[in-house]
């Protein structure tokens, strides 16, 4: 099996390449075998009075895959969002790696393009723009919650999913914009690294699951209780 770059590694590329872009590091978590990192850009854009986002890159590493995606954090609330469908998204599988002299020197290239990437301005752009028009439709929660439930079962991710729908309730806002920062707001109050990466995917997934006008009734409570009592 051909060598892999240690987390240390891929986090000293990440924050080059961050810094090359006149972008920060906000956040960082590594061992021997994981690595979660988010880094952000200057520039802002507004989705709403009062309401600004700025564009990033996240990025997973363990001893088997890195992924790379863009990001986008609101900085009202400090919550940050992946894009893991984005187009600019890259995963790299060490399967996919032969043995060869210049493995290393391959790789790192492979991952300093991948973050070159999510830090074009088109990405952040189309984020962007995503999320405002999440702003005006809902997402269909009972698909986002049985898609959700079905790969993450068990009672951590009930009590998980049931807090994103209590947050949900709470707020005012019904569109899809709200739904998606209640999860990513779940997400941040969230310690354990891989748990909040995965919900900051699935609030970067909203936008696309844009289903019907903002002001529609959501589904029923009964519907929701029954897809959230399945894990």
């Amino acid at each position: 099996m051909s060598a892999w770059l240690t987390t240390s590694q891929v986090a000293e590329i990440f924050a080059e390449e961050m810094a090359g872009a006149n972008g920060d590091v906000r956040e960082a978590f590594h061992d021997d075998s994981h690595l979660f990192v988010r880094g952000v850009l200057r520039p802002t854009i507004e989705v709403a009075p009062h309401d600004k986002l700025q564009g990033g890159v996240a990025l997973c590493a363990t001893d088997a895959d890195i992924f790379v995606h863009p990001y986008v954090f609101r900085i009202v609330c400090t919550n940050g969002a992946i894009m893991a469908t984005a187009t600019q998204t890259v995963h790299i599988s060490r399967d996919n790696w032969e043995d060869r002299s210049d493995y290393e020197s391959e790789l790192e290239t492979t991952i300093r393009t991948a973050v070159r990437s999510c830090c074009m301005p088109e990405a952040f752009v189309v984020a962007a723009d995503q999320m405002r028009s999440a702003r005006h439709g809902t997402a269909d929660m009972a698909i986002m919650i049985a898609t959700f439930m079905g790969s993450h079962r068990g009672a951590q991710w009930a009590h998980m999913m049931g807090e994103i729908l209590r947050r949900y309730d709470r707020g005012s806002d019904r569109s899809s914009y709200g739904l998606m920062n209640a999860i990513t707001s779940v997400a941040r109050d969230t310690r354990d690294p891989q748990t909040k990466w995965r919900l900051e995917e699935l609030g970067g997934s909203v936008p696309a699951m844009l289903r019907q006008p903002a002001g529609k009734p959501r589904p029923g409570r009964s519907v929701v209780k029954s897809l959230v009592e399945v894990g």
